[in-house]
């Protein structure tokens, strides 16, 4: 923060007309608040770096021919998985079918 602080502050000078009238004091709270706020952008900037390498990594890694664990599951055992329910769906439904007077 301190760093973005004296960034900011680079611009204020004593011959600025148009900070003459406004307080030292306020001045420098405004370059404080600005430096938070971009001290807090790079923060969330680096975090959201972070998380979407961290995302594509795992993808990368649950889809490749090397598999330390999976992730997510193969499309093959989605299909299988969708194919049992709806054969047991079926079934239950013709069981209650005819089981009905």
């Amino acid at each position: 923060m301190a760093k973005n602080a004296a960034l900011l502050s680079a611009n204020i000078v004593d011959f600025n007309p148009d900070l003459t009238h406004i307080p030292i004091a306020r001045i420098y709270g405004i370059v404080q608040t600005q430096a938070l706020v971009v001290s807090m952008k790079e923060i969330y900037g680096w975090l959201l770096i972070i998380v979407a390498l961290t995302s594509l990594l795992v993808i990368l890694v649950s889809y490749s021919s090397v598999r330390p664990f999976a992730i997510f599951p193969k499309w093959s055992n989605v299909r299988r998985v969708i194919k049992h329910i709806v054969h047991t769906d079926k079934d239950i439904r013709n069981n209650e079918i005819c089981t009905q007077p």
